[in-house]
């Protein structure tokens, strides 16, 4: 019964549409970042940095 409920909310329930969008990345104020987990015991994260 209940699968029957959810499955008839799935149909009556209006579609989601949504217009693209761009972002600009501002690379003042941006960074790549990484973190590392090894065996559980320690964790290292740093900054990427180009070139």
């Amino acid at each position: 019964m209940r699968a029957l409920a959810f499955i008839a909310a799935l149909l009556m329930a209006p579609a989601a549409y949504a217009e693209p969008v761009r972002y600009v990345l501002d690379s003042a104020h941006t960074q790549v970042a990484f973190s590392i987990e090894a065996v559980r015991l320690q964790q290292r994260a740093g900054p990427v940095r180009p070139g």
